[in-house]
């Protein structure tokens, strides 16, 4: 059981040591959790989970879109399900009263405490907000007046740092990303380089046909003109279009004279798992496939830029939350087999002593 439990921690990107080095076991009590239901604009309402350190405020805030959002919570909600039916079959056993139910933003939240991106933010004492259900699925056709009715819903926490407020986004958010940051004022812009053209516009697969390229890079230009935000960018040398973006995304923020910083990585910092293109039946049974591989090396270096950035940029400190208050089963797994490696390998020289 114990073995099944910690590969599924595993395929989440959980709290194996060598594997992901970045996560951190969290002591839970000091986080909070509250998902809300935000009506916007067009009149519809969305589902946003935000978790924050329930200590005294008010934080740093970081608003990530991020696609892996959405197979870890469907993850979560499983392990909630399962919690739930476990505390009913005890309390049946037990002709006990079923204890109150266990909440469920927690298990939502699996991509803010499993995740490398998301278990560093709020390691270091920054509140996330993330799109869940529906609204990770719509976000990148909500209108730009329902986004500002979001972000204005929670500046209005007071325990969230209005003048702390920074976007992350990976590359499939980073047209969104670029919309929302020159229509709303964030303190910051941390953006994966982008894959494809801004709003669904196809790169050509000609890099020198100025021609098509030139109404691309406009459509970049006029929407980079209006970025007023630090922007953090992340390239990495294996993006199949970074020539591409030299021309319409890089150009035109070097040329705004805004700041900017920019990280180079050998790798992309994650990339689609193999395991996606496997059949159905070919999966393991009741384990959750993961949709992300992640490269240790440039999250790591991710992470520690994205977390120097936002300590220079925004007015709050960031401070590194207590672990939990026991070492992850984890190492003591790994422990415990290098001990049965070194019987082994004790057990091997004494037979050939005695040989």
């Amino acid at each position: 059981e114990e073995e099944q439990e910690l590969l599924q921690e595993y395929l989440m990107g959980g709290r194996v040591t060598e594997s992901n080095p970045l996560i951190r076991r969290i002591y839970s009590p000091l986080l909070g959790w509250v998902e809300n239901r935000v009506k916007v604009a067009s009149g519809g309402r969305y589902s946003f989970l935000n978790c924050y350190p329930d200590t005294q405020g008010p934080f740093p805030v970081v608003l990530v879109l991020d696609p892996e959002i959405g197979p870890q919570a469907e993850t979560g909600m499983e392990a909630w399900a399962r919690v739930v039916q476990t505390m009913h079959r005890l309390a049946s056993e037990r002709g006990g009263e079923v204890p109150p139910s266990t909440p469920r933003d927690r298990f939502l939240g699996y991509y803010i405490t499993r995740n490398p991106i998301g278990n560093q933010l709020i390691s270091h004492s920054i509140s996330v907000i993330i799109p869940i259900g529906e609204s990770l699925e719509n976000a990148n056709t909500l209108s730009t007046e329902d986004w500002k009715s979001v972000l204005d819903f929670f500046l209005s926490k007071n325990y969230l740092d209005s003048k702390s407020f920074f976007l992350f986004a990976t590359q499939e958010y980073a047209d969104l990303a670029i919309r929302l940051a020159t229509a709303f004022p964030f303190t910051g812009l941390i953006l994966e380089e982008p894959e494809s053209g801004l709003f669904a516009t196809t790169f050509p697969a000609d890099t020198k046909d100025s021609k098509i390229m030139e109404p691309i890079r406009k459509v970049y230009l006029q929407h980079l003109e209006k970025l007023n935000a630090p922007t953090l960018l992340f390239r990495n040398k294996k993006n199949p279009v970074i020539e591409i973006n030299d021309d319409v995304l890089l150009k035109p923020l070097l040329d705004s004279k805004r700041p900017l910083n920019l990280i180079l990585t050998d790798y992309p910092m994650r990339i689609v798992d193999p395991s996606e293109n496997q059949d159905e039946s070919a999966r393991m049974d009741n384990q959750p496939t993961p949709r992300f591989a992640y490269d240790p090396k440039s999250v790591e270096k991710i992470v520690d830029h994205m977390l120097y950035f936002i300590l220079q940029n925004g007015s709050s400190p960031i401070d590194l939350l207590p672990q939990g208050p026991r070492p992850p089963r984890s190492n003591k797994r790994t422990q415990r087999i290098l001990d049965a490696a070194n019987n082994i390998e004790r057990k091997m020289l004494r037979y050939m002593n005695q040989r």
